[in-house]
């Protein structure tokens, strides 16, 4: 389901120029890390920017697993960072300053990425890159503002599901966990 999200998000994504874009992909791969563990969001972030690249106007060509790295990275650098948290018995929806902190250091890794991206492509393809370096301070402005959003978007979402028991809670003790709500 969160990876269907995902290529649903990446089909919303707003293109300002060539090399700018505002997207909210990194709303399923937090969801995914949060409520399944970080392997499962690496998967929708492979899966879904593999997709995605299919169905962008670039298709497959030889540099597309690079440009399936950067949403790996974010899977990875938020994911392992939450399971850390939790096997030390943090909730970090619950430190919601922590969250967003860490949403954007994702997104910030993943804006790296892209920008490494984007001058290997040039590099691959022979293509001149100077406008994407005066846009790579665009880009991080960009990460960090669409960072925030997404650590918002996803934090009501993530403490509904799991208040609904709509989700297994991973943060729960073990005792809580078995623990089933009659009505």
């Amino acid at each position: 389901m969160l990876l269907a999200m995902y290529i649903v998000l990446s089909t919303l994504t707003v293109r300002l120029t060539p090399n700018l874009q505002i997207t909210f992909t990194g709303i399923a791969i937090i969801m995914t890390a949060v409520l399944y563990g970080f392997p499962d969001a690496i998967l929708v972030a492979l899966l879904g920017s593999f997709v995605g690249q299919l169905r962008s106007v670039y298709g497959l060509t030889i540099t597309t697993p690079i440009w399936m790295i950067p949403p790996v990275l974010r899977a990875v650098a938020f994911g392992l960072v939450y399971e850390i948290c939790l096997k030390k018995g943090i909730k970090l929806e619950d430190k919601k300053l922590w969250f967003i902190v860490l949403a954007i250091g994702a997104g910030l890794l993943t804006t790296i990425a892209n920008t490494g991206a984007i001058y290997l492509d040039a590099m691959i393809f022979e293509y001149p890159v100077a406008l994407a370096t005066i846009e790579s301070i665009f880009r991080f402005v960009s990460s960090i503002v669409s960072s925030v959003a997404i650590g918002f978007i996803c934090l009501p979402i993530i403490y509904a599901l799991k208040h609904a028991n709509l989700v297994y809670d991973r943060s729960a003790k073990n005792d809580e966990k078995l623990v089933v709500k009659e009505e």
